[in-house]
């Protein structure tokens, strides 16, 4: 796909990745670290995410200084590999196994691809205690991988840095009423899990994070359009064909008024004032109209149970 170019002052670096790295990682193409890409498309409690370095304003430029993929498990990843075959993994989760040096070869690739079941066992076991990471995982499956769900939102990038900060993750909202046009609308989400006391400062995050959105919107937009072209490539976003051929034209929406920010709650619990608090600071924000609060999870009060009869 070629972008049309902005001014160097507007350079951004993609997260993207090359097409010598992509024809690396496909299976079609017989690439050898297709194997990982196949073991992910199969396996729904895992997930693959790119870590790029093209240049915004020369995609076809094949040359970035550094670029790697993560594979990730319970939000924990399992391995971050760059295109030049080096790897790691937390060596916690590796402790006593035989691990090959590098992933330069069909069996270093398949040695790796033996080892992921106790890997996945050593992660269950010791990796981080905070459900957080794991549910923003679930909300990447659910609506990425489950087609019987057919949300409205498709997850395109997770722990999207920029500077100190770390977005939890970046979307398309895509509508189904308006499906019949490939356009769409990025949107921002921030995961907060139980009583996670960021909760409270919340409309400071958001409003810092809009700020950013303000200055990058064109090159982000233009970013997110460029993994979700690769993602779709790569089977790594379940769709029917004729959803697949729709997205693969996709221009997200440039208008800034049209982003949402939405403050994703994971398993709140409804006794605390936290969200009522945040949410009457955030209502004092410029851009109020465009945040979302939404609840989810799996915990369960009195209060979040509706009757089926009033009595």
């Amino acid at each position: 796909m070629k972008l049309q170019a902005v001014s160097k002052s507007n350079s951004a670096r993609c997260r993207a990745l090359s097409k010598t790295f992509i024809d690396k990682l496909d299976p079609e193409k017989y690439g050898v670290y297709g194997p990982l890409v196949e073991m992910v498309r199969k396996t729904k409690d895992l997930h693959f995410e790119f870590r790029g370095q093209l240049d915004l304003d020369n995609p076809e430029n094949d040359l970035p200084a550094d670029e790697s993929v993560n594979i990730y498990y319970k939000g924990n990843s399992i391995l971050r590999l760059h295109r030049n075959g080096t790897f790691r993994i937390d060596p916690a989760f590796t402790e006593s196994l035989e691990m090959p040096k590098f992933l330069t070869t069909d069996k270093e690739v398949r040695t790796y691809l033996d080892l992921i079941p106790k890997i996945m066992f050593s992660v269950a076991a010791r990796g981080k205690t905070s459900m957080e990471i794991e549910y923003q995982q679930m909300i990447i499956r659910a609506n990425n991988f489950e087609s019987r769900i057919n949300s409205e939102y498709i997850i395109v990038y997770n722990q999207y840095n920029i500077g100190k900060e770390r977005w939890d993750l970046l979307a398309i909202k895509w509508p189904r009423s308006k499906r019949h046009k490939p356009t769409g609308q990025l949107a921002l989400i921030e995961v907060k899990y139980a009583l996670n006391p960021d909760i409270k400062k919340g409309h400071k995050q958001l409003e810092r994070y809009y700020k950013y959105l303000q200055a990058n919107k064109d090159n982000l937009c233009r970013e997110m359009e460029l993994i979700l072209r690769q993602k779709l490539a790569l089977k790594l976003i379940e769709k029917n064909p004729g959803q697949v051929r729709k997205l693969e034209k996709l221009k997200l929406e440039r208008d800034l008024k049209k982003i949402e920010v939405i403050f994703y709650l994971i398993d709140y619990n409804p006794n605390s004032i936290w969200k009522a608090q945040m949410i009457e600071k955030a209502s004092e924000l410029p851009f109020a109209g465009q945040i979302r609060i939404v609840d989810g999870g799996l915990a369960m009060w009195e209060q979040s149970l509706k009757p089926l009869v009033e009595t």
